[in-house]
């Protein structure tokens, strides 16, 4: 290249015509320019110009910058660009640092450099590198607006001469990108450049720096869904080297804004290796993130069952002599147990249960493992809770109660599980255990039709554990399971309770038997025949009119009068305990009364009949 310019030079002067032609204010001049120097500088003969004989440094950038910006406008594309930056080269041309007026060096300044390492191309036929050729003052810091300096370019990239170049200089391999908060490390670990994190840690890069996301450079690694052990074996194994000991110097379980630690990342993105690479080394697997979750939780959380991974996690901590804790509790209360029933990993279930898993635990919605499987009726979920839980498990799993005191046979059968209610019996559930409210199994079962065929299962002697069900039981207002039957309309459930032995003529604390309670409901009508049969049947005497807490209660409708009617005839010839009738309160005196009401009048209150004469009279006996 010559200071002098040869005007004679035929590619000279079309350089010069080019340049007088060319409109700076408009990008599309600028790029016609560029296009018209590819055949230009191909077919370059003879000496190079001196470029600021002919442009201005501020052109010459503007002209880098476009060639690089809009490479995809320019005809002939990158390999116009790459041969123009290779022109400007040779000509001898080097950018000058830019000084203030008080001739202070200005710190910050985008260059073309920066527009090419923003495309994000990992390379893109060494443009970059080119370009450092021309930007090659390694003393100067060119950094853009966003703190994004030349030095941070070339460990993004990698050219590790450049690096070294850079720290000769006494650049600081701890520099930050003001505007991410990033690392020369981080830089080099978003791009996987081995030899330069390398580099930059022996030359006193510090490892445990996070950026403005929280991120140190080892989360860099493993958050990564393309993380690999191979990069995280080489990154630890540079940390050695130094001298630099884990979780002193280096802080390998450091956890970012959300609370996750490297082993949180690995697992999350089911990188096995990375997981074993972890596990070898000082950290602790039962840390927890901002939900409270561990390493463990995640893999049981995970759509995806990975059952190799939960092994991976245990051995290598039984290797360790590292325990790994089974029933920690997140946020909501949920435990790793209770992740995997939710998403039915069954392999996990067994495996948790046998390492030790409480399947007693409740989350803070109450639920237990057991719970959520009678919710959903998984018959082979509840057979692998009692099935695999360990031994002082099994007995809890039957008698504990949940917040509102209620038990798990009373839960099965309220969802109506049979398998589950076997499992609980076969156990040694108790169906005569009460809940808060007294109400034990058979007041579940009587409170719904739909249940009553599961009444038969609690009368089965030749049962493991059997404990005969009290047919009589009361809850706390002092209803029996025949109350519940009759008032709920379960037919079914009143007549195995009274083949069961149980006792029509208790009253309730109101003072109530199950009669009364038929004789309240306007659905009724044909249980009074059928009330009086099964006691027949049953040998059970059934009293007819018999005083509840506070007053009679009337027949819904004269057809049931009618049929009571009958039945008090038929009863005093027979078997009838009427002992109030002796007194002329007899139930017939009752319906007499009603008789005149309508037919879906409420309960009145019974008149004792002073006069001897009516005592008797049944219904339409008028005198």
């Amino acid at each position: 290249m010559s200071e002098d310019v040869d005007m004679d030079n035929p590619n000279i002067s079309e350089l010069k015509s080019l340049r007088n032609n060319i409109n700076w204010t408009k990008d599309i001049e600028r790029h016609y320019f560029l296009e018209k120097m590819y055949p230009l500088i191909k077919n370059w003969k003879g000496q190079l110009p001196n470029l600021l004989a002919f442009f201005q440094p501020k052109e010459i950038e503007c002209l880098l910058t476009d060639a690089v910006k809009h490479v995809f406008a320019i005809q002939h594309g990158k390999e116009a660009v790459l041969l123009f930056i290779k022109f400007v080269i040779e000509t001898g041309y080097r950018d000058k640092p830019d000084f203030d007026g008080d001739g202070r060096r200005l710190l910050h300044r985008a260059t073309p450099v920066h527009q090419e390492a923003k495309r994000n191309f990992f390379t893109r036929d060494n443009v970059i590198y080119e370009l450092l050729k021309i930007y090659d003052r390694f003393d100067v810091i060119y950094a853009d607006k966003s703190g994004f300096s030349h030095f941070h370019v070339v460990c993004k990239y990698g050219y590790v001469d450049l690096i070294e170049k850079f720290l000769e200089a006494g650049q600081d391999p701890n520099c930050l990108v003001r505007e991410t908060g990033d690392t020369p490390l981080h830089v080099a670990l978003y791009s996987e450049k081995k030899e330069v994190f390398e580099l930059l840690l022996k030359k006193g890069a510090n490892p445990n720096v996070a950026n403005i996301k929280g991120l140190t450079p080892f989360h860099v690694i493993c958050q990564q869904y393309y993380a690999n052990g191979d990069l995280a074996r080489k990154f630890l194994q540079a940390i050695y080297d130094i001298g630099l000991k884990l979780s002193s110097s280096f802080i390998i379980d450091a956890p970012d804004p959300l609370g996750q630690t490297p082993l949180h990342m690995a697992v999350y993105r089911r990188r096995k290796v990375l997981v074993e690479l972890l596990l070898n080394v000082e950290i602790d697997p039962n840390l927890t993130d901002a939900e409270g979750s561990t390493a463990l939780h995640i893999v049981c959380k995970s759509i995806d069952e990975d059952y190799k991974l939960t092994e991976m996690l245990f051995k290598g901590c039984d290797d360790k002599h590292r325990l790994l804790q089974v029933n920690t509790q997140d946020k909501e209360g949920d435990t790793p147990l209770i992740w995997a029933v939710q998403r039915q990993h069954r392999k996990l279930m067994e495996f948790l249960l046998r390492r030790g898993a409480d399947p007693t635990l409740a989350n803070s919605r109450g639920l237990t493992p057991l719970r959520i499987v009678c919710i959903r009726k998984d018959d082979e979920s509840a057979t692998i809770l009692f099935e695999h839980s360990q031994d002082h498990y099994k007995s809890a799993l039957v008698h504990t109660r949940d917040s509102l005191g209620q038990l798990s046979l009373n839960f099965a059968l309220d969802k109506s599980h049979p398998t589950l209610l076997e499992l609980l019996l076969k156990h040694g559930a108790d169906p005569n255990s009460a809940c808060a409210d007294g109400w034990t199994s058979l007041h579940v079962i009587a409170k719904r039709r739909d249940l009553a065929p599961m009444m038969e299962k609690l009368f089965e002697p030749s049962k493991p554990n059997y404990k005969p069900p009290r047919v009589d039981a009361r809850d706390k207002d002092g209803n029996t399971p025949l109350h519940f039957a009759v008032s709920h309309g379960n037919r079914l459930s009143m007549g195995y309770l009274l083949s069961k032995g149980a006792n029509p003529n208790l009253a309730n604390s109101r003072g109530s038997t199950p009669l009364h309670l038929a004789c309240k409901s306007y659905c009724l009508m044909d249980w009074a025949d059928s009330f009086f049969e099964l006691g027949d049947r049953m040998e059970q005497r059934v009293q007819l009119d018999p005083r509840d807490g506070r007053l009679h209660t009337a027949p819904r409708c004269s057809e049931l009068e009618k049929r009571l009617d009958s039945r008090v005839s038929f009863e005093k010839g027979r078997r009838c305990d009427c002992s109030q009738c002796a007194r002329g309160n007899s139930f017939a005196h009752y319906l007499r009364d009603r008789m005149a009401r309508p037919p879906r009048g409420v309960a009145v209150q019974c008149h004792r009949r002073k006069s001897a004469d009516v005592a008797d009279q049944l219904p339409g006996q008028r005198g």
